[in-house]
């Protein structure tokens, strides 16, 4: 028995599996921003508006807040308490990215 390929449609799908995959993450990435956005604590709403989701690369994204004190507030000092707001939505957003792959077909 003999095969003959006569379409060869793997990059066609490699792109498209690619773009999906982007696309999921850039979603999962703004997701995570206004979630940590949520959570932030309130006191003049400063740190709530430094935000940002920015794209490194195809795959890679950083949320954060540029705020100075944004840290201190995420993990406490020894004379505060820690008001974590980042960390938890980045474990909320983990579990909807891993969703999402498994949706595309990345996991199986």
């Amino acid at each position: 028995m003999t095969f003959v390929v006569t379409r060869n449609r793997f990059p066609a799908a490699m792109a498209a599996l690619q773009a999906k995959t982007a696309d999921a993450v850039a979603k999962v990435a703004a997701d995570v921003k206004a979630d940590a956005v949520q959570r932030a604590p309130i006191d003049t709403g400063f740190l709530r508006s430094t935000g940002y989701a920015r794209q490194s690369s195809m795959f890679v994204w950083r949320v954060g807040f540029s705020a100075g004190y944004a840290l201190y507030v995420e993990l406490g000092t020894s004379r505060m308490r820690a008001q974590p707001y980042l960390i938890p939505a980045w474990n909320a957003g983990r579990y909807q990215l891993m969703q999402a792959l498994r949706r595309i077909g990345v996991f199986g």
